[in-house]
């Protein structure tokens, strides 16, 4: 049976593209150009709840714990009342076929005609074992019991990345666990003529990633410093941080902050500071902004990123369209930079990079999506 209708329950407004990455709006809208009525229902922790947890409980945590991770998105008071909401949505919208959760924390209840569908990055248990490298103290754990329930409640359950769908095929017990491959969060289509030729003149380096992603952003700076010595043209452009997050900074690093997608001067000085880059990088261990990376790559320009698992998985232990960096030495990485800008097949870089990634477009995973919602629906 064809999807006509869904409701999608997410962690903010999903018409907004500062919205967690941008993928709930791209899901939204692609839904949407299918021609798919969508119910939008926003299921984030509201302001009093953020103010008693963040003023109040999170201040007890931290007594406890002060490297705690529990944020108002797992408090249980959030949790019991995020259930009424669900209830009282699925009710209203009972036309629906399928409700669509991005995230693992929350399900629907089991209603006749309706698939349940959680899409989200990781577990919450991933995450304490693959970035946090410690045991979750009591209430941490109590969460992790509850994102397991909804995963085993729901059913089916698509992960964004390969690495997360090989943990949770061992430790979590989802009726259907997907993985639909990589998807570009991109606004625009890019113009190949036009952003080579813009290319093959940039002196210009760019970094895109937040406060989380600063110890490669210091790597990349203190690379930049020594490459001015002989590239004094060169630029460095930093996206998702502020000059005021660094001690020092050379000239000729311009840092933009957060760039928001749906405000227009942003949206544009976004996608002009991709198609001059002659280069992208973040080098930060274990996870490189692999979104920012994707984009960067469908418009055509070469990587420099650390080989961290996921990136691997998804393109192989030698890139055609860029350099790792293992290594978070600046000397290394500088002499990798100067690689990339003095390749006489840079243009070969630029376009690998484009072909590696062009075909994973949101039309392309929606489509799998709904294939996996009808074939379940066929299968019942």
């Amino acid at each position: 049976m064809r999807v006509k209708e869904v409701t999608l329950f997410t962690n903010g407004d999903p018409h907004k593209l500062s919205t967690w990455s941008n993928v709930p709006f791209f899901v939204l809208k692609t839904l949407e150009a299918k021609g798919i009525k969508v119910n939008c229902v926003d299921i984030s922790p509201n302001y009093l709840l953020n103010f008693f947890h963040y003023q109040l409980f999170w201040k007890i945590l931290k007594i406890f714990n002060s490297d705690t991770a529990l944020d108002s998105s797992r408090n249980i008071i959030h949790i019991w009342y995020t259930k009424f909401i669900i209830n009282a949505a699925t009710k209203k919208y009972s036309t629906a076929q399928a409700n669509i959760f991005l995230t693992f924390s929350f399900t629907s209840p089991k209603v006749k005609n309706q698939v349940s569908i959680l899409l989200c990055d990781w577990t919450y248990e991933y995450y304490f074992k693959y970035f946090k490298k410690r045991e979750p103290d009591f209430c941490e754990r109590i969460a992790i019991r509850n994102e397991s329930k909804m995963i085993e409640e729901s059913d089916i359950v698509i992960t964004l990345f390969s690495t997360v769908f090989s943990y949770m095929n061992t430790v979590n017990k989802p009726r259907i666990l997907l993985y639909l491959g990589n998807v570009i969060n991109s606004l625009i289509s890019p113009n190949q003529s036009n952003i080579l030729a813009l290319k093959s003149t940039s002196q210009d380096i760019l970094f895109i990633g937040n406060i989380k992603y600063i110890y490669g952003a210091t790597i990349l700076i203190e690379s930049f410093k020594k490459l001015l010595l002989k590239f004094p043209k060169l630029s460095l452009h930093i996206v998702g941080m502020n000059s005021s997050d660094f001690k020092d900074l050379p000239d000729r690093v311009i840092c933009h902050g957060y760039l928001n997608k749906g405000c227009e001067s942003d949206k544009k000085l976004y996608y002009s500071l991709l198609e001059k880059a002659k280069v992208f990088i973040n080098t930060t261990p274990k996870w490189g902004a692999i979104s920012a990376t994707i984009e960067a790559m469908y418009l055509f320009t070469p990587v420099i990123v650390e080989p961290y698992d996921e990136f691997v998985k998804s393109f192989g232990a030698k890139l055609s369209f860029g350099l790792y960096c293992e290594s978070q030495s600046s000397e290394i990485l500088a002499a990798k930079i100067e690689e990339i800008f003095s390749n006489k097949y840079y243009n070969n870089l630029c376009l690998s990079a484009h072909n590696s990634v062009k075909d994973c477009t949101w039309s392309s995973y929606i489509d799998k999506v709904l294939y996996a919602i009808e074939t379940y629906n066929t299968a019942k």
